[in-house]
């Protein structure tokens, strides 16, 4: 779908091998089992991810857009909060086509309300200092 709308991508797929791509990805997009999100989520437009709290904390930190492809369990209702907080979208994966993904990547990437939503939202996570607050709390 990156390659669709002229974007590089990374692809987390981690140690299971299962998760290999069965062709090659070519030279605008890179698998790998791991990245640190605090390193590689502030260089990325947006993030596709499954909505995990972690995950969906590390991309609000970030500042990013982003796109929700949840699983189960909490992913469906972090997705919903994504979308009411006006960062991103979600696609079910019932609906998950490579054409329709890219429309809505396109659509968040150039939506210029959600990108500053997003900005302002990372903004204010980070002056939290979430762990030195918690650390204080339980001092």
């Amino acid at each position: 779908m990156a390659r669709q709308i002229g974007k590089r991508a990374v692809l987390l797929i981690g140690h299971d091998p299962l998760n290999l791509p069965a062709q090659p990805l070519g030279e605008d997009v890179i698998a790998a089992p791991y990245a640190l999100y605090a390193y590689l989520f502030p260089s990325t437009a947006l993030i596709v991810h499954h909505g995990g709290i972690g995950t969906t904390g590390q991309a609000l930190r970030a500042g990013k857009p982003m796109l929700v492809v949840p699983y189960g369990g909490d992913q469906f209702d972090n997705g919903a909060r994504v979308e009411r907080l006006g960062v991103g979208t979600i696609i079910r994966r019932q609906h998950y086509r490579a054409h329709q993904v890219a429309e809505v990547m396109q659509r968040l990437m150039g939506n210029k309300d959600g990108q500053q939503n997003a900005l302002l939202l990372g903004q204010q996570v980070q002056d939290e200092q979430g762990v030195q607050t918690a650390c204080d709390a339980i001092e």
